[in-house]
């Protein structure tokens, strides 16, 4: 599926991230730009890359990308400089010390800190300055995650002709999670300020429009339907699954070069089966309670001892955080520990790289396992499940997945598995490994059809549809007016 380009060839599009969508390295002395790792950028470029497009995002002011011209870009990169002492309050601080652990039902993780409220205030109040110098009313400005839930209210108090969206990355906790929050209230207004907000599943909208109708007394809602009504205006609420741009991903899975890197690497693993995981290193991600199931594996099935090796693949992140770092150290222990148990005659269990991969690579290793293990905590969709499955040529793989990711809305025939129940994920390992090639392939090719026909461009269209809708719908009701 492709961009509508009808639709987006007469209207201007601002997007609006914490994170640049480009970063630069160094090579030969020299210092070039790429792309930045990750799912939204990779999500929203395909869009903004197109059409007549400006990107919002912050930087460090001693980074190196705060320091180059980004003019030669096929889009305009727009970003907020921040010190390092505003980045610690508003990022570090506020957005991953408090929002992000308490969305994702970590609680006992969050620090609360007034400071870092003040400047996570104040720096989206600079993001909407730098936003109303840069935009005009024509443009369609879609906010993106927790970093920026009070923008769209900012930026319709001062333009209320603005059109504007907002989609949440992560997920939407309950009103009982949602209201520890000391400013819980002061967010959900911060967010009625779009004309839609999206979430990634049915489940979110529910939590959100709860939360809304908890905290917000004087908010209206219209009868069956996910619209909400404030301050005399409607907002739409709903949910547009994210995802990744199929027909790429499966075509470079199918390239000479990756097929080739996949083939050796395969034989280097020298086991009968290969299961693999690929996670940012976050506690979200359930990294140590997947360890202990794989452990819970050899212990309960050691006919498999010898057989199946596991790769885990963690991502550094967010390495500065005394969370992450302890994180860190539990995880090396613990694969440290099992494979001291069970290694034997050159054999190991569990192969661990903590690197980020070049795509390319990533894709070569998809490829030559039997099955993934995606199984977080909590997460708000997981697009590595997504792109294991595009680049699953042969339809032989299992993907095992979490009853606690954004995903399992969709993909239902994956196996799905309590992430906290380490002998039930044990179990599904072996269901997988010794699952008949025919199921293997006809679930497999359900996914694929299922992924293929949901891809990143039916997510913009679908999102920028029911965008317009809403924009129009208030349109004729201030008319009327």
């Amino acid at each position: 599926m492709d961009i509508n380009k009808k639709f987006f060839a007469k209207h201007k599009i601002a997007i609006v991230t914490n994170r640049a969508p480009v970063s630069p390295i160094t090579r030969s002395n020299s210092t070039i730009i790429q792309r930045s790792i990750g799912g939204l950028v990779a999500a929203l470029e395909p869009l903004i890359g197109q059409f007549d497009g400006a990107w919002f995002c912050t930087v460090s002011k001693t980074s190196k990308l705060a320091k180059i011209s980004l003019d030669h870009l096929p889009y305009k990169v727009i970003p907020l400089e921040l010190t390092d002492v505003e980045l610690a309050k508003y990022y570090e601080g506020y957005s991953n010390k408090q929002l992000w652990p308490l969305f994702h039902y970590f609680q006992m993780h969050c620090i609360f800190d007034k400071d870092d409220w003040e400047m996570y205030k104040a720096v989206n109040e600079r993001m909407a300055d730098l936003i109303l110098r840069n935009v005009e009313e024509d443009h369609f400005i879609w906010i993106h995650d927790y970093h920026f839930m009070l923008l769209p209210k900012i930026l319709r108090k001062r333009n209320p002709k603005l059109k504007i969206g907002f989609f949440l990355h992560t997920p939407f906790p309950n009103q009982e999670i949602f209201r520890v929050l000391a400013n819980s209230a002061e967010l959900i207004q911060g967010l009625l300020g779009a004309d839609l907000i999206g979430f990634h599943t049915k489940q979110y909208v529910e939590h959100f429009i709860n939360c809304a109708k908890m905290l917000i007394p004087d908010m209206d809602k219209e009868l069956n339907q996910n619209i909400l009504i404030y301050n005399g205006r409607k907002i739409k609420v709903g949910n547009f699954p994210i995802s990744i741009d199929y027909e790429y991903i499966s075509k470079k899975a199918s390239s000479e070069k990756v097929v080739k890197k996949s083939g050796k690497l395969r034989a280097a693993y020298q086991s009968e089966f290969v299961g693999i995981s690929v996670d940012r290193l976050d506690y979200t991600k359930g990294i140590l309670e997947r360890l202990n199931a794989i452990e819970c594996f050899f212990e309960k099935y050691p006919q498999y001892l010898k057989k199946v090796t596991f790769l885990q693949i963690s991502v550094p992140s967010r390495t500065k955080v005394d969370t992450y770092q302890e994180l860190k150290r539990k995880v090396d222990e613990t694969i440290g520990r099992i494979n001291g148990k069970f290694s034997k005659n050159g054999w190991r269990p569990i192969f661990y790289i903590y690197s980020t991969l070049a795509f390319d690579e990533l894709l070569a290793h998809y490829l030559m396992s039997d099955l993934m293990l995606v199984v977080p905590l909590r997460d708000g969709m997981n697009l590595v499940a997504k792109e294991y499955i595009a680049s699953n040529l042969s339809s032989h793989g299992v993907l095992i997945l979490s009853e606690f990711a954004g995903a399992i809305e969709e993909l239902k025939d994956a196996l799905h598995v309590n992430p906290y129940h380490s002998e039930l994920v044990a179990d599904a390992i072996k269901q997988a490994i010794e699952m008949p090639v025919e199921e293997k392939t006809l679930r497999m090719h359900h996914l694929r059809e299922k992924v293929k026909a949901n891809d990143v461009y039916n997510w913009i269209n679908r999102y920028f549809t029911s965008f317009n809708e809403i924009v129009q719908e208030n349109k004729k009701s201030s008319k009327v007016c």
